[in-house]
């Protein structure tokens, strides 16, 4: 049974305090949330991570680590591009979240044990310079300490390693902004709210949406970490953006 999420302000949230509120939250969200992402992406959140595969290079024997699997949707096609020979590791704060990736995981490649872990992005328990790619879809919002993601994020990566990362943004045309308030703020939240979620589940996926950093601003957050050849794609009139970083 879902446990209602404590009434209080989950995007106001840091560290271990967000983490716990978003593993919560996905947990209860978990059975209906491959259909939430359709309704909310209008049926384009498919086509987003074909795009970030595609960013990320994966080359047969590739291990690529999927961080923030939720219900696998980047995992399988990850799986199928680092074949033959290749791993994807697949990690999340939600234990429901991996018990729906695993079941799809297993059906589109019977006899293969996905690798799946309850671990947050700041401590994913890998060893140094152990994975190829890094690849995260709409996750970094509910980090709760980015620069403790991305420190660990360059620790396993590999020299010459792709982070590939597909996220919310805000367009920077007015109009476009301002229909995307409306959306974020106004209609997704009732979409989650049909789909089953508790008000504080749909305040916080309105709030992380319309405040999380524009396009360019993620972009030299990431630079500053240490990643390099940093760059970055609007999608969706650039309420999305697909972001690429390398070791």
């Amino acid at each position: 049974m879902p446990q209602p999420l404590a009434p209080v302000d989950g995007a106001s949230l840091s560290g271990k305090e967000r983490e716990r509120f978003a593993a919560q939250m996905f947990d209860n969200l978990a059975p209906k949330y491959v259909r939430l992402n359709r309704l909310i992406s209008w049926g384009a959140d498919d086509r987003w991570r074909t795009q970030a595969i595609a960013a990320a290079k994966i080359t047969p024997g590739c291990t690529v680590l999927d961080l923030g699997t939720g219900t696998g949707d980047l995992y399988i096609p990850a799986y199928s591009a680092a074949q033959p020979g290749g791993q994807v590791i697949g990690l999340d704060i939600s234990a429901n979240m991996l018990a729906v990736a695993d079941e799809r995981i297993r059906a589109a490649y019977p006899g293969v044990p996905p690798q799946l872990h309850v671990r947050s992005a700041a401590a994913t328990e890998l060893p140094d310079a152990s994975v190829d790619v890094v690849l995260m879809g709409w996750v970094l919002r509910n980090v709760g300490d980015r620069p403790a993601a991305y420190r660990e994020i360059l620790r396993v990566l590999k020299p010459g390693g792709r982070f590939v990362c597909v996220e919310t943004s805000r367009p920077g045309f007015w109009p476009f902004r301002a229909g995307n308030y409306v959306y974020c703020s106004f209609v997704m939240p009732n979409i989650v709210r049909f789909m089953g979620g508790d008000r504080a589940s749909y305040e916080y996926l309105a709030k992380t949406t319309v405040n999380f950093p524009r396009r360019h601003a993620l972009s030299a957050e990431w630079t500053q970490s240490g990643f390099r050849d940093v760059h970055s794609q609007p999608l969706m009139l650039g309420s999305i953006a697909l972001h690429v970083g390398v070791k």
